[in-house]
């Protein structure tokens, strides 16, 4: 009997110390809950005044390429037309050919050109562009409580094509995270612009990078 009454009371106790335990946990879990955000990266960076500073600098590198490059790609469309015209001078189609090739040459050189000069530029924009990133998020989260936010880049417009989905679809089998649904308060795009535009505007919107190396334009 006496062991049959300690059993009971073992039970009992057990039973309410799980009771006791289950309702700390669901405090702790209530208390400590953390607050997410998710930030649109790529609206940031599209409203961003550096950021379109920074394109215009790149726009300036490489406008003058680009107006040649399509001389260059005319003249090329327009002598292999000639070629193929029934009343061409096959006299002359060696003349043609090495022009065609002598311009392939220089556009394949340009190119590189304009690669090796953007890409010094575009290295320290995109650092940059990054840490300020980085510092208005962390600023903005303090700011509203967040512990955690999330970044992620999306389109403007129709969210269901089939492209932009199979683009999200994409990220996700490659193990980023795509937030399919959130609340209108958790979004803080608005907030890190507009902190950015803020601070970029009151420093005299200076958008210093790598200055570019002049080079030649080939002969």
């Amino acid at each position: 009997m006496l062991q049959e009454e300690d059993t009971v009371k073992r039970i009992i106790t057990l039973a309410l110390a799980l009771t006791v335990g289950l309702a700390f946990a669901g405090s702790a879990h209530a208390q400590t809950g953390t607050k997410v955000a998710v930030v649109n990266v790529g609206e940031v960076f599209q409203k961003y005044d550096k950021a379109k500073a920074y394109k215009a600098e790149l726009e300036k590198i490489i406008g003058p390429r680009k107006a040649e490059a399509e001389t260059l790609s005319k003249q090329m469309k327009d002598w292999a037309a000639s070629l193929q015209h029934p009343s061409f001078d096959k006299k002359e189609q060696s003349r043609y050919e090495q022009a065609i090739l002598a311009n392939k040459r220089k556009l394949e050189d340009m190119d590189r050109q304009v690669r090796t000069e953007i890409g010094k530029v575009q290295e320290s924009q995109i650092v940059n562009l990054y840490k300020d990133l980085n510092a208005a998020v962390e600023a903005t989260a303090k700011a509203q409580g967040f512990q955690l936010v999330l970044a992620y880049g999306d389109i403007s417009g129709d969210q269901f094509t089939l492209e932009n989905i199979n683009r999200k679809m994409n990220g996700m089998d490659l193990g980023s995270t795509t937030p399919l649904f959130f609340a209108g308060s958790a979004n803080i795009t608005d907030q890190v612009t507009a902190s950015l535009n803020a601070l970029f505007r009151s420093t005299g919107g200076a958008a210093a990078t790598v200055p570019a190396t002049p080079t030649s334009a080939p002969r």
